[in-house]
């Protein structure tokens, strides 16, 4: 009776030693360093957002996101969403429009029609777009005619990026919006009212 249980101890233990994970295998269970790095970005981006409505601590978020975007981009050099969140925290940060459009551009550059990323890229590059050059205002215009044939998705995801922009910010995008051809105009306004109404609900309703 003791030999049996030995020998079924013995292999209950080789079968739970061979369902337990070796090292190798935690190593491929375990987060790729890409996925770490874009939740570092993302937590540390949402904290700027944060402190900007907050009106308090932006310094202190905006260098840690800087910290965050550069550790990432040094190992995705060609991340065309990480060359706008860099390009972002730059203007946010005050820096000259010459410093913020090279990144703005190695977005382009890099995802020209990416379009989960081009829904944030335009809102932004619209609402500087005084500050542009002119090959970046080409972009921005190439970027804003593209639209009309974007997927719903995308227009959503632009509208979210429209309604975080400041009150100027959104005006001076619906000038240049207004100032299209009508496939444009007629495409992009409504997309524009839209979000401008359900921000005035969503603010009255934190109001109350």
């Amino acid at each position: 009776m003791f030999a049996v249980a030995v020998v079924l101890s013995t292999a209950a233990a080789v079968q739970l030693g061979a369902s337990t994970p070796t090292g190798a295998g935690l190593a491929a269970l375990a987060p790729w360093p890409e996925d770490l790095l874009r939740q570092r970005v993302e937590e540390a981006c949402a904290g700027v957002e944060r402190a900007a409505h907050a009106g308090k601590g932006l310094a202190l978020a905006l260098a840690e996101a800087k910290v965050a975007v550069a550790a990432a981009l040094r190992r995705y050099p060609e991340d065309t969403d990480l060359w706008l969140r860099h390009a972002e925290l730059a203007a946010l940060s005050g820096a000259a429009p010459g410093v913020w459009e090279r990144s703005l551009m190695r977005s382009y550059a890099t995802g020209p029609r990416e379009g989960w990323v081009a829904a944030r890229r335009l809102p932004f590059a619209l609402s500087r777009f005084a500050e542009l050059s002119p090959a970046a205002r080409q972009r921005a215009m190439d970027e804003l005619d593209a639209m009309v044939g974007w997927r719903s998705s995308y227009l959503s995801h632009f509208a979210r990026a429209y309604a975080r922009l400041a009150p100027q910010a959104r005006f001076i995008v619906e000038r240049v919006v207004a100032r299209q051809a009508p496939p444009v105009r007629e495409r992009v306004t409504p997309i524009l009212v839209g979000a401008d109404r359900r921000l005035a609900v969503s603010r009255a309703g934190t109001s109350q």
